[in-house]
């Protein structure tokens, strides 16, 4: 468990995820990323369970992405969430939520009492102040998350909100990329890449060999 957090113990937890982030940023993984996140959660104080949901373009875009220590009915509830929701509305804005199961909406606590879990905690993702993901945590020991632990969760979800940004710009590059070599594969017009300043082709497509030869 983390000791609550102040001084030195925060400073040394801080620099321990941001190491993990630095690593995470070289790979470019999203998925790694996520995965990344939920183990550093589950370390902290009274943690059995985490969940990330990635923020989509509409109101109800709302996906788990990642989770850890859920049981596969409660993975299978609450993998879409609506983004209508009380809990979605209230983390949009940028607050927090914690407390006790039972207390949550109609929807959301028969799920999270069923699966065990007595106490929750979640907080918004951001990056450039845009809310772009939810971390949220639950516990089956305690009624509440500790103050220390909730501590613990803003700096996760502070660190990591930089690297869910930057992992989906890497992946939209290498999604472009992809498409666009496979446009430049399977034209029917010859076309070249030269490079400057000696005009020499790096790059021709299949139709440019076969009009030009290999």
């Amino acid at each position: 468990a983390l000791e609550p957090p102040g001084g030195d113990a925060l400073r040394e937890t801080e620099s321990r995820y941001q190491h993990e982030v630095l690593g995470l940023v070289a790979a470019g993984d999203l998925q790694e990323a996520l995965d990344q996140m939920l183990e550093a959660a589950l370390r902290l104080d009274g943690v059995q369970a985490a969940c990330v949901y990635l923020v989509g373009p509409g109101p109800d875009a709302l996906e788990m992405a990642a989770h850890a220590g859920l049981s596969e009915a409660a993975v299978s509830s609450l993998r879409h969430l609506s983004g209508r929701s009380p809990e979605a509305r209230q983390l949009a804005e940028g607050l927090e939520i914690d407390g006790r199961s039972s207390a949550h909406s109609p929807d959301l606590a028969p799920i999270l009492t069923a699966d065990g879990l007595r106490a929750t905690a979640a907080t918004p993702v951001k990056h450039q102040d845009r809310v772009i993901a939810f971390l949220a945590l639950g516990s089956r020991t305690v009624d509440e998350i500790p103050a220390s632990t909730r501590d613990a969760m803003r700096l996760i979800g502070a660190q990591f909100g930089a690297i869910v940004a930057h992992t989906r710009a890497e992946q939209a590059l290498r999604d472009s990329e992809s498409k666009y070599r496979l446009l430049f594969e399977l034209a029917n017009d010859a076309i070249v890449v030269p490079e400057h300043p000696a005009m020499r082709v790096i790059a021709a497509n299949a139709a440019a060999c076969h009009l030009y030869g290999s």
